[in-house]
């Protein structure tokens, strides 16, 4: 346990010192590519603490989380270089955060209550965000692939789930951002909670 202990602290640490220098590459004149290694390298470190789960015992299903998490850090470049693209990236890391928690629990009615909520949500903010967001269709596929994700979170370990709304509430910050409905300046909330919905999600495979 102390083992796990200190490999996970180490990975946090390193998640926070790389998070903040793509925060703050612009101030320190980092190059584009840089910048980009920066932000993908982050999410990579929840990649390898998931690895490490699995190595340790975690199973198939914690292989699958770290696959999910590394297709989000390659989701992370590509999303500044051709946005649709990085957004069909995330969805297949989402699509793989799926499987891992089907291979662990079956579907709960809960999970199904709570898929529904979600969907009312997203269909919400589709509805008030449509001429801001286009195509509607593909923010919309998206919006349903990560709340059947953070719906079939609610029957994993806690950490899962924590990990998986913080993910699914960065997403509803960004979309806000995109519609030029909230200001630049929570894109630092956006990285936390993206950040933190990650780390959480590589950490849930000590948690089995």
């Amino acid at each position: 346990m102390k083992k796990q202990m200190i490999i996970a602290a180490i990975a946090a640490l390193a998640m926070a010192v790389l998070g903040t220098l793509y925060e703050q590459s612009d101030r320190l004149h980092v190059l584009p590519n840089t910048r980009l290694t920066l932000k993908g390298t982050a999410t990579l470190m929840a990649a390898l603490l998931a690895a490490y789960g699995a190595w340790a015992g975690g199973g198939t299903p914690a292989w699958i989380i770290c696959a999910g998490i590394a297709v989000c850090a390659l989701a992370d470049a590509l999303l500044e270089r051709v946005f649709f693209a990085g957004m069909a990236c995330f969805a297949v890391g989402h699509a793989l955060y799926i499987a891992a928690f089907l291979m662990m629990k079956r579907v709960q009615p809960l999970n199904i209550v709570v898929f529904a909520a979600l969907m009312l949500i997203t269909l919400a903010i589709m509805h008030n965000l449509r001429d801001k967001l286009s195509p509607a269709l593909a923010y919309t596929l998206y919006g349903t692939i990560i709340s059947a994700m953070a719906a079939l979170s609610i029957s994993q370990a806690p950490v899962a789930a924590v990990g998986a709304f913080l993910f699914l509430a960065s997403d509803i910050v960004l979309a806000f951002r995109l519609a030029g409905m909230a200001p630049s300046s929570w894109g630092k909330v956006v990285l936390i909670l993206y950040y933190g919905g990650q780390y959480l999600l590589g950490l849930s495979t000590l948690f089995r």
